[in-house]
């Protein structure tokens, strides 16, 4: 049996002003990574950056991929490459992500209803993500396939099985190197109070 594939979430403090709300973002990140990190036994684990602005952990042989939004951050942490991102479902947005899919894969999609199209952005956001890879790239993500398991993708010429899961009204995608099984889902009460 593979080792686990864990993945945290953590309520996103409210903010009103602009720079304080994203840093809150990336500090809910942090703090569901530190509880991924704790569930695992690897205790305190220090992020960093690589040169492309991907984060990477201290600590050899583990993998990391953070997703946030307003309300709520996404930490994965694996012993192999992860990709994840988070959308909030209710976001207006979501209706027009038509725009970026080819109509091949909107046909495979077999709905443009804003729900399906959050599915197929963020399994392609957690496509790219674990290649490392920017948007720039969002179009040699090709959706392959959609079944009771979730999606297939190709990109760089490799297959990638993306999952997903709903959780507080947003939707999350996990992509990992390899055979995606195994996943725990570490969920709490995800509501955050708002700060005086």
């Amino acid at each position: 049996m593979s080792t686990p594939v864990l993945a945290a979430f953590e309520p996103v403090v409210p903010f009103a002003l602009a720079l304080e709300r994203i840093a809150e973002q990336s500090s809910a990140a942090r703090r569901a990574l530190r509880r991924a990190a704790d569930e695992c036994g690897l205790g305190p684990v220090n992020v960093s950056k690589t040169p492309a602005g991907a984060p990477q952990l201290d600590r050899v042989g583990w993998h990391v991929s953070l997703a946030h939004t307003r309300e709520l951050a996404l930490a994965v942490l694996a012993e192999r490459p992860v990709g994840a991102d988070l959308e909030d479902l209710r976001a207006p947005r979501l209706a027009k992500l038509h725009r970026f899919f080819e109509p091949a894969e909107l046909a495979r999609l077999g709905s443009i209803e804003p729900r399906a199209l959050a599915e197929l952005w963020t399994a392609k956001e957690a496509t790219l993500k674990l290649a490392g890879a920017g948007l720039e790239e969002l179009s040699h993500v090709v959706l392959v396939a959609r079944d009771e398991a979730g999606f297939v993708l190709s990109h760089r010429g490799a297959r990638r099985r993306v999952v997903h899961r709903e959780i507080d009204s947003h939707l999350a995608a996990l992509c990992v190197e390899g055979e995606l099984a195994n996943v725990v889902w570490l969920e709490h009460a995800l509501r955050a109070e708002p700060r005086p």
